[in-house]
Protein backbone atom coordinates (compact mmCIF):
# COMPACT_ATOMS: atom_id res chain seq x y z
CA UNK A 1 0.00 0.00 0.00
CA UNK A 2 1.18 3.65 -1.07
CA UNK A 3 2.05 5.35 2.24
CA UNK A 4 -0.44 7.99 1.18
CA UNK A 5 -3.04 6.27 0.37
CA UNK A 6 -2.25 4.47 4.03
CA UNK A 7 -2.14 8.05 5.62
CA UNK A 8 -5.75 9.18 3.86
CA UNK A 9 -7.36 5.92 5.19
CA UNK A 10 -6.02 6.58 8.33
CA UNK A 11 -7.76 10.39 7.95
CA UNK A 12 -10.93 8.91 6.97
CA UNK A 13 -11.41 6.73 9.62
CA UNK A 14 -9.91 9.57 12.32
CA UNK A 15 -12.42 11.74 10.91
CA UNK A 16 -15.93 9.05 11.25
CA UNK A 17 -14.42 7.86 14.81
CA UNK A 18 -16.20 10.59 17.06
CA UNK A 19 -19.40 10.40 14.91
CA UNK A 20 -19.29 6.37 15.54
CA UNK A 21 -18.63 6.82 19.42
CA UNK A 22 -20.91 9.67 19.77
CA UNK A 23 -23.82 7.34 18.85
CA UNK A 24 -26.65 6.04 21.04
CA UNK A 25 -26.34 2.36 22.06
CA UNK A 26 -29.58 0.68 22.29
CA UNK A 27 -30.92 -0.83 25.02
CA UNK A 28 -31.70 -4.56 25.23
CA UNK A 29 -35.37 -3.77 25.34
CA UNK A 30 -35.05 -2.57 22.02
CA UNK A 31 -33.54 -4.77 20.97
CA UNK A 32 -36.08 -7.97 21.85
CA UNK A 33 -38.92 -8.00 19.07
CA UNK A 34 -42.27 -6.41 19.90
CA UNK A 35 -44.68 -8.10 21.73
CA UNK A 36 -47.16 -10.53 19.35
CA UNK A 37 -44.60 -11.19 16.77
CA UNK A 38 -43.31 -14.66 16.69
CA UNK A 39 -39.67 -14.86 17.77
CA UNK A 40 -36.96 -15.04 15.26
CA UNK A 41 -34.72 -18.19 14.33
CA UNK A 42 -31.52 -18.35 13.73
CA UNK A 43 -30.64 -19.03 10.75
CA UNK A 44 -27.82 -21.97 11.90
CA UNK A 45 -30.37 -24.08 13.74
CA UNK A 46 -29.58 -27.45 14.09
CA UNK A 47 -31.78 -28.96 11.33
CA UNK A 48 -29.40 -27.07 8.74
CA UNK A 49 -26.11 -26.99 10.55
CA UNK A 50 -23.73 -28.55 8.05
CA UNK A 51 -23.06 -32.31 8.13
CA UNK A 52 -19.66 -33.17 10.39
Amino acid sequence: MDPADASAALDTIAEALPAIRDKPVPKAAELLPEPGLPPRRSPWTPSRLPNR
